[in-house]
């Protein structure tokens, strides 16, 4: 049986976000994860398992000072839901997986954790936000020919930090983001230790994208990374715009070991099968140890952010092509839910895929 890990904790977030000039309520909702435990809640073929919140204690100093908080200290923090604290878990105990702080410290900047975990809490206590509200960028970093050849600094007043760690105006931080943010990445690890089977050397992983947004921080955490393939079906031309292309094909020892499949927005969903069909062809052939699903349904024909002409019932056929009519079907797997913002069908869209990934249909 499938086991779908999830935490309450990630209904926390809820911020707003401006898109194509307006500021809305953040897509990026608690009401996705509702639709999603509702319907799956109900159909009685998946294990729900909540991880239940744990004490998060504070990230630990960065290594190297960056900049100044503006008389705010660096350990200024947001309150929580769930009794948990705005700062850095330390790790599950018994039979749960290493410790969260472990696997975020190592591949992420500390002082962008940093920012994470206290950017909320030195906006209100400087009186720029109320407690409720969201912080999005005023300002964001660009090249300069004073600084040509010089490494980037973060900004030392708070108003500008926003700006330089985000890529858009859809990232806002609220109050408890900072805690939906560790708990989403313990949800990963958690679902990827209890498939790991702790081999001396790095595993082969693949990593299958199907987000209709191209993505890019993936792509660019492992394009030299030779231990990991990445594939990726997404919106032409469509945000984040400026990745995503067919001629990115990793670099260094993972040459080749990108493959991009754009396709035009609106496409039918014969036209998205031919280049999943492409895409798992290419999976198969590196012969991975692990298959990680980056699964967005924001394909849907109906959602708001961007769509193929897919429909609920032809989900059953790409988690088919993906799991069990592939090469991949014996493989250890982990799904990872991306976008998908029509929450009226999300629920039922995810049981389609299941269907066809779990070979009922």
């Amino acid at each position: 049986m499938l086991v779908l890990y999830h935490s309450f904790t990630v209904l926390c977030h809820d911020s707003v976000e401006l898109v194509n000039g307006r500021i809305i309520r953040s897509r990026d909702c608690p009401g996705r994860i509702w639709a999603i435990l509702c319907a799956l809640s109900y159909d009685g073929f998946h294990q729900l398992q909540e991880l239940p919140p744990l004490p998060v204690p504070p990230l630990p100093d960065p290594p190297h000072p960056q900049g100044m908080t503006n008389g705010v200290t660096n350990g200024a923090t947001n309150s929580t839901t769930n009794g948990t604290t705005n700062g850095m878990t330390n790790g599950r105990t018994n039979d749960f997986g290493p410790p969260i702080s472990k696997f975020i410290t190592e591949t992420h900047d500390a002082w962008y954790l940093r920012y994470l975990q206290d950017i909320h809490g030195q906006w209100v206590q400087l009186g720029m936000i109320d407690p409720a509200g969201t912080i999005l960028p005023d300002c964001s970093r660009l090249p300069s020919a004073a600084r040509a050849g010089a490494a980037p600094r973060e900004p030392k007043h708070p108003a500008a930090r926003p700006g330089y760690y985000s890529f858009d105006l859809s990232s806002g931080i609220a109050i408890d983001s900072w805690s939906a943010i560790v708990v989403s990445a313990e949800l990963a690890v958690e679902a990827f230790h209890r498939k790991y089977s702790n081999e001396e050397k790095p595993p082969q992983i693949a990593i299958l994208d199907i987000d209709f947004n191209h993505g890019n921080g993936t792509q660019d955490y492992f394009f030299t990374d030779p231990s990991v393939v990445y594939v990726s079906i997404h919106g032409e031309d469509e945000y984040p715009y400026y990745t995503g292309h067919a001629s990115e094909r990793g670099a260094g020892n993972a040459q080749d070991a990108n493959l991009n499949l754009p396709l035009a927005t609106g496409s039918s969903a014969e036209e998205y099968i031919k280049k999943l069909d492409q895409a798992v062809e290419f999976l198969e052939a590196a012969e991975p140890e692990y298959l990680v699903v980056s699964l967005g349904f924001n394909t849907y024909y109906r959602d708001p952010q961007g769509f193929f002409d897919i429909q609920t019932e032809d989900y059953v056929r790409i988690g088919a092509r993906i799991r069990c009519q592939s090469g991949l079907q014996d493989i250890p797997a982990v799904l990872l839910l991306e976008g998908g913002y029509d929450t009226e069908t999300l629920g039922a869209n995810l049981l389609a895929f299941l269907e066809g990934w779990e070979n009922r249909f």
